[in-house]
């Protein structure tokens, strides 16, 4: 098993600013793969940051993935063995964050 491994950014940017509020570019994701997210924090100052993963069918109409999947402390991962859905993205708040980037990585294996 080969991985994949995904930086997402915004407006094709990584890694990005922890101190504001951004949406990840979506990413397509076309098949039922086990999954690992993390966000790949560097120099904050606070670690107060969190993040909703969410996903879609249509890349129009978003739904948080599961209720363990919203407001995640930026310094934690998340992990499933599957992702049914066609379109993927992460909404990241900074929560009083004064410094530091991230650059969030999704992991997808088969």
């Amino acid at each position: 098993m080969i991985p994949i491994n995904l930086l997402l950014k915004v407006s094709g940017i990584t890694p990005i600013d922890a101190t504001i509020s951004f949406t990840t570019d979506a990413e397509t994701i076309c098949s039922d793969y086990s999954w690992a997210l993390s966000m790949g924090e560097d120099s904050l100052t606070t670690e107060t940051g969190t993040y909703t993963v969410e996903v879609s069918n249509d890349n129009t109409t978003w739904k948080t993935y599961k209720s363990t999947a919203e407001n995640v402390s930026v310094i934690d991962a998340l992990d499933d063995t599957h992702l049914p859905w066609v379109y993927f993205r992460v909404v990241y708040l900074p929560n009083g964050e004064t410094q530091g980037t991230v650059s969030p990585k999704l992991t997808l294996k088969r």
